[in-house]
């Protein structure tokens, strides 16, 4: 009986550790798209700006 505890909570880490992992995953993405858009306006409006002086 004790194994099966075990067991059931081994799994139950592994499962936690993979749902995390997903969530760092969406996470990483969200702020690269987020970054992208900044770089991308800084970018257009240096450029905006150089091509008006």
């Amino acid at each position: 009986m004790a194994e099966r505890q075990l067991s059931s909570k081994t799994q139950t880490v592994k499962q936690k550790k993979i749902e995390d992992e997903n969530s760092l995953r969406g996470t990483l993405i969200s702020v690269g798209v987020v970054g992208a858009v900044i770089v991308i306006m800084w970018v257009s409006v240096f450029w905006l700006y150089m091509s008006r002086v």
